[in-house]
């Protein structure tokens, strides 16, 4: 899949950058197999607290469970997850460097 992705600057990035030192403006756009262009920008991130988008624990398991398998194993994921997510009941913090360690 990677060798479909191509990425670069956001056409934008600077006037928006000068508009709102805030902003990250982002673009994706994908070509279907039957030949469409769908194409979204965003001006922020998600996330972005002085935007009203605080991110729901749900949302962050899920952006950091499909991050983390993007190089651990899933099992070992859902792991790292579990510590980080009790983070402060965490007696040895090795125990959360060896679950991120491939």
């Amino acid at each position: 899949m990677m060798k479909k992705i191509t990425w670069g600057l956001h056409p934008d990035a600077q006037r928006s950058k000068t508009a709102d030192m805030r902003s990250y403006i982002a673009r994706a756009e994908v070509t279907t197999t039957d030949g469409r262009t769908l194409t979204a920008d965003r001006l922020y991130p998600s996330g972005a607290a002085f935007n009203g988008g605080a991110l729901t624990d749900d949302h962050l398991r899920r952006k950091f469970g499909q991050n983390a398998r993007t190089r651990l194993s899933p099992a070992k994921a859902k792991a790292a997850e579990d510590l980080i997510w009790r983070l402060e009941d965490v007696a040895d913090v090795g125990r959360v460097v060896d679950a991120l360690t491939l």
